[in-house]
């Protein structure tokens, strides 16, 4: 039977929050129990989510959306979530960065998850990078002007080539050359992109029709190699709220990084599904809606576990002639449909992106 104090339900449960506090954790801990219910909630990680003037009981729909998605992820697969970093929006005060530790209980206690929560300012590595992407903001600047008087530039240089090409029509040399004025250009458009990213402009989305179409786009370019394409759409809730254009170009720049980690053959699987919410018959109408998952899988060479944590940055290649930006793009996109993506991989076994989103034509957006 549990106690009057919601953290306290025998020794081993007890144990378990103690071992989430200790090092790695200095601001405090909540805990949400079964019925979406914040069952504690240390003074800390009260003030540090600014929750103070929100009616009691508090409900997990109360918690920022980041804070939210990390809790239901873990819900799910049942893997503790170990110094995973988040950015909070407080109103008008500025974005906070945050560490998170997030387990599920094993016990029969009255919480289901345990949350332990520190400001950014507490971790080093949080601080160096908030320094990055300080850096990368200079970067981006330095690459919108860049790009931009490339594609001037560009302009002119396609106009005399097609001079020059009229008086020696050269059909390889005019290949050639109109190959490569191309490629330069989309270099120029993918840093402006990444640099200078469009709003997205929310409407509802169907994502099946969509990831089809990516689908399509990607094979027809690539019909002299040995890859098999398949789809297991399985989310009988395909609807969400997002920008079409925006997420097919996230879902393509994943499709062609699997298409050129497998450069003979192999096989390419895209499969969607619900999360499911175990406690989705107790929960009151409103709360957290369901999150679709995104699988998209190719059997390539994999990518080597000291690449992984970098695969997001920008400019970071492992590619001869790559940029390193379609992954930083895909990553903008996805987080700002309030959605998380991370990626699986062993070295000759292939790679799985995994992208998580909000589901229903409802969900949130700014």
């Amino acid at each position: 039977m549990p106690t009057d104090n919601p953290i306290a339900s025998g020794a081993d449960y007890q144990a378990q929050v103690q071992h989430l506090s200790r090092p790695r954790i200095a601001s405090g801990i909540l805990t949400v129990d079964f019925q979406g219910t914040i069952s504690a909630l240390s003074d800390d990680v009260e003030r540090l989510l600014n929750l103070s003037s929100l009616p009691r009981p508090l409900k997990l729909e109360d918690l920022p959306a980041p804070l939210q998605l990390l809790i239901r992820e873990v819900e799910k697969t049942g893997h503790e979530a170990v110094n995973r970093q988040i950015v909070v929006s407080r109103g008008e005060a500025n974005p906070v960065p945050m560490v998170v530790n997030v387990t599920r209980s094993i016990l029969n206690a009255p919480a289901s998850v345990i949350v332990a929560i520190s400001a950014g300012s507490l971790d080093a590595s949080v601080e160096q990078n908030l320094q990055r992407l300080d850096r990368l903001a200079s970067v981006g600047t330095v690459s919108a002007s860049m790009a931009h008087e490339i594609k001037n530039a560009l302009v002119a240089v396609r106009t005399f080539i097609e001079l020059l090409l009229e008086k020696n029509p050269d059909a390889d040399l005019a290949g050639i050359v109109r190959r490569e004025i191309s490629r330069v250009d989309s270099i120029a458009g993918q840093m402006l992109r990444f640099s200078a990213p469009a709003q997205p402009m929310f409407s509802s989305v169907h994502l099946h029709k969509l990831l089809e179409h990516s689908l399509r786009l990607v094979q027809h370019g690539n019909a002299n190699k040995r890859i098999t394409f398949q789809s297991d759409f399985k989310a009988e809730q395909d609807v969400l709220s997002g920008d079409d254009h925006q997420l097919e170009q996230a879902f393509v720049n994943l499709l062609f990084n699997a298409i050129e980690s497998m450069p003979e053959e192999g096989a390419l699987t895209v499969g969607t599904d619900l999360i499911p919410d175990d406690r989705q018959d107790q929960l009151r109408e409103g709360d957290l809606p369901k999150l679709v998952r995104i699988k998209i899988s190719d059997t390539g060479a994999g990518i080597e576990p000291d690449k992984l944590a970098r695969i997001f940055e920008p400019f970071f290649t492992t590619k001869q002639n790559g940029t390193g930006l379609g992954l930083a793009v895909t990553h903008r996109i996805v987080t700002e449909h309030q959605g998380s993506i991370h990626v699986e991989s062993a070295v000759g076994q292939g790679t799985t992106f995994i992208i998580l989103l909000p589901a229903g034509s409802r969900a949130y957006h700014p």
